[in-house]
């Protein structure tokens, strides 16, 4: 609640304050030392309970007489969506590639979605959830139906200094029985908390997204290796040649699971 008339707030207070202070309990008086420690020991209690009500209504004034743009922004004074309250990542930069695009669909499901249409969605939505939510420096390797070669997003992430690199895809294979989450890093990655964040995302995923866990996993692909001097992951977002996951990530409420999962693995992992 925002009172905008302070006045009337101070003058409360005030009053209580000169209630609590103005009017002190009146001191026992007592024929033995024992009796007489008793009752300044009594007294020094009503003194101490003031003075913790006086501190408590002075909080309470400060809190309901800020204006909504004096208080704490989204995330100091609340807690995220992981019960812990959200890291601003000053400083930070962090790199989101869409893979594939343009003349590159990248893999197709059983009725036809491509893996393109879904992971652009996707970081769209976790672009835009690191942008209102947190002050990390956020870019994208591209932000529409282009396609791009794999040295090239790499080399995005270098020019910025990407201290993160989150590379999104679903997966594919021939059996339509394949199935499940999984996140890579680069086997000579160099850098320990690499597999930190991979692993937090991982299970952000599998979690919100109720899919087999299939682990983390290295492997030498191309925008791992050339981005290995920063913390760089490849996720692979369910299988999109198997039809029940197909049918999961047509949803944009499927996607927008997905792409909290991510932002909440980010956020564990600075946490």
């Amino acid at each position: 609640m925002y009172i905008k008339n302070r006045s009337i707030i101070s003058a409360l207070v005030i009053l209580s304050i000169i209630a609590l202070t103005a009017f002190p309990a009146a001191p026992a008086y007592s024929e033995s030392i024992a009796q007489e420690e008793l009752a300044n020991s009594e007294n020094l209690s009503g003194v101490a309970k003031g003075a913790l009500t006086v501190l408590a209504l002075r909080m309470m004034y400060n809190r309901i007489t800020r204006s909504p743009d004096e208080r704490p922004e989204n995330g100091d004074e609340t807690n995220g969506s992981n019960g812990v309250t959200p890291v601003k990542l000053y400083g930070e930069t962090i790199v989101i590639d869409p893979g594939h695009g343009g003349w590159d669909p990248g893999a197709i499901g059983p009725t036809g979605l491509t893996e393109n249409e879904v992971v652009m969605d996707i970081s769209n939505r976790l672009y835009n959830m690191l942008n209102e939510n947190t002050a990390a420096n956020v870019y994208m390797t591209r932000y529409s139906d282009i396609g791009l070669s794999l040295s090239r997003r790499a080399e995005i992430a270098r020019n910025h200094n990407a201290d993160i690199f989150i590379s999104v895809h679903n997966n594919g294979f021939g059996s339509p029985s394949a199935n499940g989450i999984e996140t890579y890093t680069h086997n000579t990655n160099a850098l320990r908390s690499t597999y930190s964040l991979a692993s937090s995302v991982q299970n952000r995923m599998v979690s919100a997204l109720n899919l087999r866990d299939r682990g983390v996993k290295t492997a030498n692909f191309s925008v791992l290796r050339n981005t290995r001097n920063m913390k760089s992951i490849l996720v692979e977002i369910g299988f999109i040649t198997n039809p029940h996951e197909e049918s999961l990530l047509r949803q944009s409420s499927y996607r927008q699971k997905a792409a909290q999962a991510i932002y909440d693995g980010i956020l564990d992992y600075y946490n």
